[in-house]
């Protein structure tokens, strides 16, 4: 018993509180550590009530300036580094002065964040840099893209794919700063880029990036990167993200080929879609018999501001001259009476044959060379190697979100982003299959063709992708789908272009019969489309009367409408398909407005259709003679151009420019189209453009008097070539209004010109 008593009374020990007596306060525990210190001073060098600032220094609300905020960002809360993020925005804003001075702090400091694991630092980083980076001077920014776009890089190739995806969005950002440094060298890392390319790099201080940028694409795309490695099936889905992450990759993807293959591929020299500036002129090369007769027929009614060169368009200053030595004619059709000529150098001696005006001939001496070289294989093996890789992301992209797009049913959900998706899959393909198919290698081109035959397989079903039957949508799904449709005509037109076999001088590439039938139902739907678009009869939710097509639209279809030209005829020679786009054609550039972005486009290429009627080295099924049930057609429109330029007068002066050439060359060649009442009709409505003797109100000059010297002694060329392709009468009427036109200016072009055309000089 007293054993258990005691055992008893040690366990209630454990648990027995101890007695406090009067004056011996509380006990320290047995296990109590001993936290007590003894200091003189504490030091707080942090704290702001311990610093003295200088009242001039810009601050924040909450007093902080901009060094205070450069330090936060390296903190390790989130918050922090985030409300750093919005300070600076807020100083800089306050106080823009300061941009230039602080911007290598601020890039130095914001770099590191690129990476930085917390959401929504990165998206608040996105927006300051949006911000921020329009504001500096390109100069001072110019030297930071290269450690920009090393942290960017970086990121790129992180664990984490959401850090990934929101890398992405800094190439876009740095894409509007220097997209010529994000993609030079894309192609291979010992690929030298282009001057402009190299001098922003070497201000930049950084090697060729575009091959990191593009494993960067790879990589989300879950494709080796490396040439010559066959690449798994890829899709975007694979790595779980989002309709929305997805999306931000294709677009980005979209720009950086954009900026890399348009401006050495495309001709035009211009990746901005909304306000193109020329129609292209790539498609007509496989009507031709050599290169250097399309490269001479390209540069007829080319601009004398602008010079196409292999690498884009270049600005220049004042005219400048594509001179060709060497060139290869017909040599049977120089026999001929009836042919034009070359339009070479023009010869003075008269043994010659004149292709260039006067005003052309005494800008010689600020000429420059242009050689038309061949494709770049090692680019164009590099673009079918990333084109073989991408396709099957494209088809499983568009796979993904086509059913919800372009199903008929309301029950079906669909976004904008979907739409967007497949947007961007048709613009992804154009640019790849479209530089892809336009040269002129056979082994490269007969892939592709197959494999773009195999992508428009998957895309039939849904077109016309903008269809009223869809249910109702917003006008910029509307317009996106458009673009989709647009893009589907082209593709299929990269597929007859090459693939023409009655074509002479074509690329020659074969296809399986069932895909060539195939293709021909494919190119029917096509026509249907193009011919109703042309006349304004696509009739969507938002606009029931019908959607006109916009410059990018139309530069977009007119290798569809080329190619579609050029289908062979019939054994009764004739192609019902062709004849209406035709008449689609040349009616709808009638019907435009003067002041119109599509008019020029439209005036430009109906000229280029007229005018290789009389190119000796075509070589094309599109034959129109003066015969032809269209050639009424076009000589109507060939009449309604004087018009043009009175209206026109001084508000478009490179349109202006374009159909001074344009009547030039038709002057100076065959009359195809034009019969001789047609040429005096031209002259008779080209008076009032120069000036008239008005009975009771006096000399009216027209807006000949307001235009540049330049484009005033073009008019005076074409003046006094087609004062001799029309009876006397006419001629006669036409230099007295130029007379008129003059008197007031410089006569000794003017008088120069007559002396040349009385001594019988022609033309």
């Amino acid at each position: 018993m007293p054993k258990s008593s005691r055992k008893k009374k040690e366990k209630a020990a454990d648990f027995a509180k101890a007695k406090l007596k009067l004056g011996k306060g509380k006990q320290v525990a047995s296990n109590a550590t001993d936290t007590s210190f003894k200091s003189r001073s504490i030091a707080l060098p942090k704290q702001t009530v311990s610093i003295q600032k200088d009242a001039s220094e810009p601050t924040t609300r909450r007093n902080l300036s901009l060094s205070d905020l450069v330090a936060q960002l390296k903190h390790y809360s989130p918050s922090v580094r985030k409300d750093a993020l919005a300070g600076l925005k807020e100083i800089l804003a306050a106080h823009p002065e300061i941009i230039e001075t602080s911007l290598s702090i601020l890039i130095n400091a914001c770099v590191r964040l690129i990476s930085d694991e917390d959401a929504l630092v990165r998206k608040t980083l996105v927006s300051f840099l949006s911000w921020l980076l329009p504001l500096a001077p390109r100069s001072s920014l110019l030297p930071h893209v290269s450690i920009l776009l090393l942290f960017t890089s970086s990121a790129l190739s992180h664990i984490f794919p959401e850090i990934r995806v929101d890398a992405i969005r800094f190439v876009d950002l740095l894409l509007d700063i220097s997209p010529r440094f994000v993609v030079s060298g894309w192609i291979d890392d010992s690929s030298s880029a282009d001057a402009e390319g190299r001098a922003e790099t070497s201000v930049s201080g950084g090697s060729l990036h575009g091959q990191q940028v593009l494993h960067g694409y790879l990589g989300l795309f879950e494709l080796k990167g490396k040439s010559g490695e066959k690449a798994p099936v890829g899709s975007l889905s694979g790595l779980v993200l989002s309709a929305n992450s997805k999306l931000v990759v294709l677009k980005s993807f979209y720009r950086f080929l954009q900026h890399s293959i348009l401006r050495t591929g495309d001709e035009t020299g211009s990746t901005n879609a909304e306000s193109p500036s020329r129609i292209p002129t790539w498609y007509f090369s496989s009507s031709f018999a050599t290169p250097t007769a399309y490269h001479i027929f390209a540069q007829l009614l080319r601009p004398s501001r602008t010079q196409s060169t292999t690498s884009g368009t270049l600005p220049i200053a004042g005219p400048t001259m594509v001179w060709q030595d060497n060139v290869d004619v017909d040599e049977d059709a120089l026999e001929r009476e009836d042919f034009p000529g070359s339009f070479a150098l023009a010869d003075i001696s008269g043994q010659g044959l004149a292709g260039w005006s006067f005003g052309e001939l005494e800008s010689a001496a600020d000429s420059r060379d242009y050689v038309p070289g061949a494709s770049d294989r090692q680019a164009r093996s590099s673009i079918a190697d990333l084109t073989s890789k991408i396709q099957s992301v494209l088809v499983s992209t568009f796979l993904d979100a086509a059913p919800s797009v372009f199903s008929p049913s309301e029950q079906v959900p669909s976004n904008v982003t979907n739409v967007e998706l497949v947007w961007a899959v048709g613009q992804i393909a154009k640019i790849l299959y479209g530089a892809l198919l336009s040269g002129h290698d056979g082994e490269i081109a007969s892939q592709a063709v197959e494999d773009l035959y195999t992508m428009l397989g998957y895309m039939s079903p849904y077109f016309p992708f903008d269809a009223e039957s869809i249910h109702n949508r917003d006008p910029k799904s509307e317009q996106l789908l458009q673009d989709l449709s647009l893009a589907y005509c082209e593709l299929t037109s990269l597929l007859v272009l090459p693939t023409g076999s009655e074509i002479p001088g074509g690329k020659g590439i074969s296809m399986k019969v069932h895909h060539t039938n195939v293709l021909a139902i494919q190119v029917e739907r096509v026509a249907e489309y193009v011919t109703l678009a042309l006349e304004g009869q696509l009739a969507t939710a938002s606009q029931p009367l019908g959607r006109s097509l916009s410059a990018a639209g139309y530069m977009s279809l007119s290798p569809t409408l080329w190619s579609i030209l050029n289908l062979p005829s019939n054994p009764q020679g004739d192609s019902g398909v062709a004849t209406k786009v035709l008449e689609a054609t040349i009616g709808h550039a009638m019907r435009l407005g003067p002041h119109s972005a599509v008019k020029r486009l439209a005036t430009e290429f109906v000229g280029r259709i007229y005018l290789v009627q009389s190119e000796p080295t075509y070589c094309g099924p599109l034959k129109i003679g003066i015969k032809s049930p269209f050639a009424a057609q076009m000589s109507e429109w060939v009449l309604s151009l004087p018009r043009l330029l009175w209206e026109l007068g001084t508000h478009n002066l490179s349109f202006t420019e374009i159909i001074l050439l344009f009547l030039l060359r038709i002057s100076q060649r065959q009359r195809v189209l034009l019969s001789t009442e047609d040429m005096n009709e031209l002259c008779r409505r080209l008076v009032p453009y120069l000036g008239v003797e008005h009975p009771s109100r006096g000399v009216l000059t027209g807006p000949y008097v307001k235009i540049p010297a330049e484009l005033q002694r073009l008019v005076l060329d074409v003046v006094i070539t087609l004062s001799g392709s029309c009876d006397v009468k006419v001629a006669a009427g036409l230099i007295i209004a130029t007379d008129i036109a003059v008197a007031a200016g410089d006569r000794s072009y003017w008088d120069e010109l007559q002396k040349f055309r009385g001594e019988g000089m022609h033309l």
